[in-house]
């Protein structure tokens, strides 16, 4: 499937294929390397999905050369490579390298690249060096590296670290981590190394799935790191899962302390996901936590909760409470 959508200041092109090699797409968008199309030339917003496919080396390096040299124009890029697991560490490095060295006017980036093994944490950490580097204007970033076996802990916290440095304009910003080697530490990061450097951001998203080792310890350092380094915050989503088996390790005591912190110092939340998946141990006692503390959110607009997976009594109390809010003007619930 291929759309277009051509607006008189802001072309964009979203492409969704399943190919083997990206030709296809180059000729589409420019007929060689050194001619491209006026539509390239005035791009504006960029969407490309390869989920799932086999891509050579040298396609990945061709893709790389044509979008940092005629896409120069780009405000929004979106690399979805997700489950490419041919995606080599000298692939990626090439691909975050030309990117950010060309793209000057890039203020929103979004990739994935979950489930890509071959990749560690000295990539992850060559990505954020090299985007803080040249980028340190970005406003809109979210990156994924689910499914890393080689991604750990250390991604987590060095990511933090530098972004909160060097990204000082940064207003959205979205994470992805998941795989058995993640841990408390992770969690730990967002109060250690962030320490108040998070002021103009006002969207956060984490998104954490098979991550067993995820303790009540854990929940209790995010939920200090959020509400003393975050609290411009008017949007938040955390989405928390274990292995499919066993149930994962956190109970009410961690989701209470978290909900207990968000509620009482993120006072400007517009929007609230909080999304924990097979834990047996979270029981009604957490949304009655919730359905006190959002009292306290005056601004808040949606809220979506979904504990599929955790104590029947916890999915119930979710129903109850989202036929309790549904009566309140102006409020969006979901699950």
């Amino acid at each position: 499937e291929i759309k277009i959508h051509k607006y008189r200041t802001m072309p964009k092109v979203s492409l969704n294929r399943s190919w083997t090699t990206l030709d296809p797409m180059i000729s589409f968008l420019g007929p060689s390397e050194t001619e491209s199309l006026p539509l390239s030339r005035n791009l504006k917003e960029l969407k490309l999905i390869f989920s799932g496919n086999r891509i050579p080396s040298k396609s990945i390096e061709k893709l790389t050369i044509f979008i940092s040299r005629h896409l120069t124009g780009l405000r929004s890029l979106r690399l979805d490579f997700e489950s490419c697991s041919s995606i080599s560490p000298n692939d990626f490095g090439f691909l975050i390298k030309e990117i950010t060295r060309n793209l000057q006017y890039l203020d929103t980036l979004h990739v994935d690249f979950t489930k890509c093994a071959l990749l560690s944490d000295k990539s992850v950490e060559y990505f954020t060096r090299n985007l803080t580097r040249y980028f340190p204007d970005i406003q809109s970033l979210d990156f994924t590296f689910k499914g890393c076996s080689l991604i750990g802990d250390r991604s987590v916290r060095e990511s933090l670290k530098i972004f909160s440095k060097r990204l000082y304009n940064l207003k959205s910003l979205g994470i992805g981590f998941g795989n058995g080697s993640i841990s408390d530490k992770a969690f730990e990061s967002f109060h250690q190394e962030t320490k108040g450097k998070f002021a103009k951001l006002k969207s956060l998203g984490l998104y954490f799935s098979r991550c067993p080792m995820i303790s009540n310890t854990g929940l209790k350092a995010l939920g200090k790191g959020l509400s003393e380094n975050f609290r411009g915050l008017e949007k938040l989503r955390i989405i928390i899962s274990p292995n499919y088996s066993p149930y994962g390790k956190f109970d009410d005591e961690g989701v209470k302390n978290l909900i207990y912190k968000i509620c009482q110092y993120l006072e400007n939340l517009k929007e609230l996901g909080l999304y924990f998946w097979k834990y047996h141990e979270v029981t009604a006692k957490s949304i009655k936590r919730l359905e006190v503390g959002i009292g306290n959110l005056k601004n808040l607009k949606v809220l979506s909760v979904n504990l599929e997976g955790c104590n029947p009594d916890a999915v119930q109390a979710v129903e109850e409470l989202t036929k309790k809010l549904a009566t309140e003007e102006g409020m969006i619930i979901g699950t």
